[in-house]
């Protein structure tokens, strides 16, 4: 259903954001046990998690073409005598352990949230979009919302990550709402009638109370900040919805826009991934270019997948060599050899992945225009994510012009 919302009062309004990424190297090999190489950019996505009057869920996602809504009454009745129905308001805790040990994802109470949220969507709804809110929402909660006399408010309000693209904004959204409904789950472990009638602690003050002996948000110049321990129990959830929207996905994204910074991530052990942080990195130049050609990420992966069990040998070398030019680039990132060096490493290895990602079917004619584009200036370039269209980088040498970079950019618009 669709409506409208009232606001709710000053004070009960938490911002989030989280960032995109960029695979530099290993995409589609991690997905079989081998490393990548990915790092954030400076392009984010932007959310409000908003109390309200109405005791509703307003969810307001214009980016990904959602609208939906519901009041908690409606939710309630619904799932009367699901086993979701049986957990209830969070426990009121006064230290950080607590908190963490209700944050810990449980694979039981994830399942019963699935076969329950089947039963407040409709077959009209965007089920997939609307279950990265609704799942995390259930297993946290339960039907605790019931009781609530105030409403929530989830928007996107705005997006500088292109959707479709390969940079990570299923991630950045995953992230986004976990951070958000962690937020508020502590919110009500500290305070559990903030989103009932006449309460006068107001949801981001409670949010950012410094009365615990060891916060799990920090509160810095006014803005909040998870730490660390946190960041990896929001990444668990993200990998989780991540799996759901993709139906089976790397990892790589979520940890990237959890973490941020530059890493190698490697999942030989499903589970149990290892994500390293980047403590040297190269000063890459990249020019990123977007080639207007959506693409489904899920149906390339399972592209994929079939040409492996299609041709298993051929395509796992293919996949082991990815492995190793991902590993080659952290060996070049540690090295101490000057930077003209590194470039000229950094470039063969951007060339090579290039060329694999083609063999294996992730390639596509625009992507080919912007590699022959780089060619002609003497750089060279490579997809990222998925393929199949998406985004491709351009790898600048260190003393690139601008008036190359412009064109550069002015061939690549004028190829559409």
């Amino acid at each position: 259903t669709k409506g409208k919302e009232d606001r709710g009062k000053e004070g009960n309004l938490l911002k989030v954001s989280a960032p995109g990424k960029i695979i530099l190297f290993g995409e589609h090999s991690v997905v079989y046990g081998y490393p990548a190489v990915a790092c954030a950019i400076d392009k984010r996505m932007y959310m409000e998690f908003e109390v309200v009057e109405t005791p509703s869920l307003f969810i307001d996602m214009e980016a990904l073409k959602v609208s939906w809504s519901t009041p908690w009454a409606t939710m309630a009745s619904l799932l009367e005598g699901d086993p979701i129905s049986k957990c209830g308001p969070p426990t009121s805790v006064s230290d950080d352990a607590a908190l963490i040990n209700l944050f810990a994802l449980d694979a039981a109470a994830l399942l019963v949230a699935k076969d329950s949220m089947q039963k407040v969507l409709t077959d009209n709804d965007d089920r997939v979009a609307l279950s990265v809110i609704l799942l995390p929402l259930l297993a946290l909660f339960g039907t605790c919302y019931k009781d609530w006399t105030r409403g929530l408010r989830m928007r996107i309000t705005r997006t500088e990550i292109p959707i479709s693209a390969g940079l990570g904004s299923s991630a950045a959204f995953s992230v986004c709402i976990m951070t958000g409904l962690l937020a508020i789950r502590t919110v009500l472990s500290l305070n559990p009638n903030c989103l009932r009638e006449g309460t006068a602690s107001s949801f981001v003050s409670t949010l950012m109370q410094t009365d615990i002996s060891a916060p799990l948000w920090r509160n810095e110049n006014g803005r909040v900040f998870a730490r660390q321990d946190v960041l990896g129990c929001i990444n668990d959830w993200a990998g989780k919805l991540e799996d759901v929207i993709h139906c089976g996905a790397s990892g790589v994204d979520n940890t990237v826009s959890s973490f941020g910074g530059a890493v190698r991530f490697e999942k030989a052990d499903p589970s149990n991934p290892t994500l390293t942080k980047l403590q040297t990195c190269p000063a890459l130049r990249l020019l990123v270019v977007f080639t207007k050609v959506p693409r489904n990420t899920k149906t390339l992966v399972g592209g994929v997948r079939e040409r492996y069990n299609a041709d298993p040998d051929t395509m796992g070398g293919y996949f082991e060599r990815m492995g190793q030019i991902a590993g080659d680039f952290v060996s070049v990132s540690e090295s101490k050899r000057p930077l003209e060096e590194q470039h000229t490493e950094v470039e063969k290895l951007v060339s090579d992945n290039q060329e694999l990602l083609d063999l294996i079917g992730v390639n596509h004619e625009k992507i080919k225009e912007v590699v022959a584009i780089a060619s002609e200036h003497g750089l060279k370039a490579k997809l990222t994510g998925a393929g199949g269209g998406g985004c491709v980088f351009i790898l600048l040498h260190p003393t690139t012009s601008d008036s190359v970079v412009d064109a550069i950019s002015n061939q690549v618009a004028s190829a559409g």
